[in-house]
């Protein structure tokens, strides 16, 4: 096999195992542990735009999401 048809082949094998492995995955992987915001408390000195809150989620397999 010459260089220039393994660079098409691995090329076009790439963004296959990427779909294959995205569509295994279709539900969705919770990176934070249910109740994790309490790990990100700031103390009372923290400033304004430091502050984390937390919101609600629709249509996502996580029921809320952290804000800054």
């Amino acid at each position: 096999m010459t260089n220039r048809t393994r660079t098409i082949v691995l090329a076009a094998a790439f963004p296959l195992l990427a779909c294959a492995a995205n569509a295994a995955d279709a539900a969705g992987t919770a990176l934070l542990p249910p109740g994790a915001t309490s790990s990100f408390k700031l103390s009372a000195a923290a400033a304004p735009y430091a502050r984390m809150n937390t919101t609600a989620l629709t249509g996502q397999p996580i029921s809320s999401a952290l804000l800054g």
